[in-house]
């Protein structure tokens, strides 16, 4: 397009070159393309862990400054904003012609994982901007007559003697907030006035965020400001310092993980179904020990387990040793709700030493202190083995390890 526009700029009509030629002057055009402007760029940082979602971006200076203006109101920090503009303010006409805003509609984006993380969606909403209009000592400032349009909200900052900043909340696309109507009497003249738009407020929600895998993620949303643009500051506005704005969002997923047992589990005293009441001497063997400790765990992500032993048995499983050093080997079993190992639901799955591929759980749904199950069981075989020493104990040490999956 900008070589069409040069092309045809340069066809001027032949009797007008030559009128200027035969004065001895050179007829040169120039064309130059008008290049967008460099948007200016806001960062938005956010991070999850243990089903937190908590927000890193530093807030804007007022909210530093005066508290009360930010706090309790949304979790969110307000973003810190610095765009400057001058307003010709007339307070005695149209809304629009006064201090005057109007946020846009809710915008719904995507945020992409690094590697395997997929894309998910995100809703971002302005719901408020803090505003600062610096005027001489003597002339009364607009903010003092704000007032309010629909669901428009405001709070004040201190009131100077040159600026004050009022700072509201509104629905975005419906509300607008502009000033009062105030009548010519001199008190509060028209003229421009410059305006600092120094922060904004919003609202950032990630419907799947339970679900997501560990990793970083980004996603951004370009807006406009200005008279009738996205974030709308009415007629008269001009000398901005920015037309074009990009927020760029950043959230990372933490794979963290806690496996709560209660008090005393560390100890597992194997024994066979119903006790060892029920097996007196020269019955057949009982046809298992075993044990299962309950405990609970809170997960986002996939995970892996896998075994530390006191004494290393064979078939990757650990080792139970007597007095006489006659080993025995006890399996290692986890069932967790809600998470999935090997295509199937995780029920009884077998847990193996460091020897063997570490077993993989993958999620159907974050898991937030489920109830779960640690499993030892020692078969039948050793059991038989085991009665070949009577009144000895086995002892052994079983470390299951959680691994997040990152």
């Amino acid at each position: 397009m900008i070589w069409q526009s040069l092309d045809s700029a340069m066809r001027l009509p032949r009797t007008r070159c030559k009128r200027v030629l035969l004065r001895g002057l050179l007829c040169v055009l120039l064309v130059l393309p008008t290049w967008p402007s460099i948007a200016q760029t806001f960062h938005i940082s956010a991070a999850y862990r243990n089903g937190k979602l908590t927000f890193n971006t530093p807030p804007a200076a007022y909210c530093t400054e005066w508290p009360f203006l930010c706090k309790g109101v949304y979790s969110e920090p307000d973003m810190a904003f610095d765009l400057s503009y001058n307003k010709h303010f007339v307070p005695w006409r149209d809304k629009r012609e006064r201090i005057y805003s109007k946020l846009p509609a809710p915008r719904t984006g995507t945020i992409m994982g690094m590697g395997t993380g997929g894309n998910h969606n995100f809703s971002f909403e302005f719901v408020g901007l803090a505003l600062e209009v610096v005027v001489p000592p003597h002339i009364l400032n607009p903010l003092v007559t704000f007032g309010t349009a629909g669901p428009c909200k405001y709070r004040a900052g201190p009131e100077g003697p040159s600026m004050m900043v009022v700072w509201f909340k509104m629905s975005s696309g419906v509300g607008q907030c502009f000033t009062n109507y105030y009548p010519d009497d001199g008190k509060l003249p028209a003229g421009n006035r410059r305006v600092n738009l120094k922060g904004a407020a919003y609202q950032l929600d990630f419907p799947s965020l339970k679900s997501m895998k560990p990793g970083v993620y980004t996603g951004s949303m370009r807006f406009t400001v200005g008279d009738g643009r996205d974030i709308d500051l009415g007629m008269g506005a001009s000398d901005l310092g920015f037309s074009t704005f990009d927020v760029v969002i950043t959230l990372t997923v933490h794979a963290d993980m806690l496996v709560d047992f209660p008090p005393d589990s560390h100890r597992a005293v194997l024994e066979p179904p119903g006790g060892w009441s029920n097996w007196t001497s020269g019955s057949p063997a009982p046809p298992q020990l075993s044990r299962d400790i309950p405990f609970r765990i809170t997960v986002d992500g996939p995970f892996s387990v896998h075994l530390s032993c006191g004494h290393y048995g064979t078939w990757a499983r650990c080792g139970l040793r007597n007095q006489q050093d006659h080993e025995v080997r006890v399996a290692t079993y986890l069932s967790i709700p809600g998470a999935i190992s090997g295509g199937g639901e995780a029920v009884k799955v077998q847990i193996y030493t460091a020897t063997a591929p570490h077993q993989r759980f993958e999620l159907t749904r974050a898991l937030r202190n489920s109830p779960s199950t640690l499993h030892f069981v020692l078969e039948s075989e050793w059991v038989k083995t085991m009665l070949k020493y009577p009144g000895s104990a086995y002892e052994g040490l079983v470390t299951v390890i959680f691994n997040a999956v990152l």
